[in-house]
């Protein structure tokens, strides 16, 4: 049974539906999510801004819509920034092309970080094949666990230019209800359970020896990459007690369609509008997706995305079900497509094609 609120489904993993045809998340409303406002991000800047540095604040930028608008909308509000940019060996080359076009129309320092050699590509096959081993929500997004060097390294370049702020633009609507690690509120904020994600881990690997060798191989990249998961892990915040971190979108209300609109007029932002922008910056991204269709019976980061925006308001069901139809008919061509990109064929005997069938939402 499909809830009749958002797109969430009863045969998806973890999922309920009431016999109201309400699921639980809707209940919920999840995810909690309350920005604070720009008189507050204001009072926040002002109050970490130290006298003497080049940067007040150094800003992650994908070259997606939401880091864009949190470029912009800080040198609007007269803070000095620097930018950086995590690439790999999967980083897309448009939205990496609008990175730098924002940064130089900006005049902004722009610095581009990554893992030694190709760590990150090599991780996220290892991982991968560990999925197909025993397949879980849990190893699916072990296969992201380079990803959090964003984090890591953000830390690491503002400490090493003197920078007292690091700015992110993650909103809670990215956040999927089915990830290991659960997510909780804390000081108004969605926050990650730490210890739920340690044990969810812990109990996925005693089942998995691909993914033990994995984490046991390279457990050094995977302790700081679990442990920094967030930009406000508790794991980096005790190292660097002297830099103040925040999303851009704790504090301004995150509406997609006013800050395409916004960062188009003021830097010249591009993205093809027959196209999806959200994860867009990454080649790794359909194949995560096609792990957590796989393992939780249908449901997606995507499908997840759009609920969450539903049950908050910000689109209709009918627009979010059109939304997900339009992506979803392209996506096991984009997935495909990606192998072949990546030089994984090998996979694609490996892929379970019927996920697709009958994906799109018909009612």
């Amino acid at each position: 049974m499909r809830c009749k609120k958002c797109l969430n489904d009863s045969k998806y993993l973890g999922a309920a539906v009431n016999d109201s045809g309400i699921c639980d998340l809707c209940e919920d409303n999840y995810p909690y999510y309350k920005p604070l406002g720009e008189a507050a991000l204001v009072e926040f800047l002002n109050a970490h801004k130290k006298p003497g540095t080049e940067a007040d604040c150094l800003v992650g930028i994908s070259g997606g819509k939401d880091s864009t608008y949190c470029l912009v909308k800080l040198a609007e509000l007269g803070i000095k920034t620097e930018a950086f940019t995590y690439v790999h060996s999967g980083s897309s080359e448009i939205p990496l092309e609008n990175a730098k076009h924002v940064c130089e129309k900006l005049g902004i320092k722009h610095h581009i970080v990554s893992l030694d050699g190709d760590l990150h590509r090599k991780l996220y096959r290892e991982f991968v094949d560990a999925w197909f081993y025993k397949n879980s929500p849990v190893m699916a997004n072990m296969a992201c666990v380079a990803c959090k060097y964003t984090n890591v390294m953000a830390f690491q370049l503002a400490k090493k230019r003197n920078i007292p702020m690091i700015a992110m633009a993650s909103n809670p609507y990215e956040t999927p209800p089915f990830l290991g690690a659960k997510r909780v509120v804390k000081d108004g904020k969605l926050e990650v359970d730490q210890k739920s994600g340690a044990i969810a881990l812990a109990k996925t690997l005693i089942q998995n020896p691909i993914g033990m060798k994995t984490v046991l191989s390279n457990l050094k990249t995977c302790y700081v990459g679990c442990r920094s998961l967030t930009h406000r892990a508790p794991y980096l915040l005790n190292q660097y007690k002297d830099i103040a971190t925040f999303s851009i979108f704790d504090y301004i209300d995150w509406e997609p369609e006013y800050i395409k609109s916004y960062i188009r007029e003021k830097v010249d932002w591009y993205f093809d509008e027959k196209k999806e922008d959200w994860h867009a910056d990454c080649m790794f991204h359909s194949l995560k997706d096609y792990m957590f269709m796989k393992t939780t019976n249908g449901s997606s980061y995507y499908l997840s995305y759009l609920s969450n925006q539903i049950r908050h308001g910000l689109m209709t069901r009918e627009e979010g079900i059109e939304k997900y139809n339009a992506v979803m008919r392209n996506s096991k061509e984009e997935l495909l497509y990606s192998l072949d990109v990546l030089g994984w064929e090998d996979l694609k005997d490996k892929i379970d094609l019927s996920v697709y069938d009958n994906v799109c939402i018909e009612e």
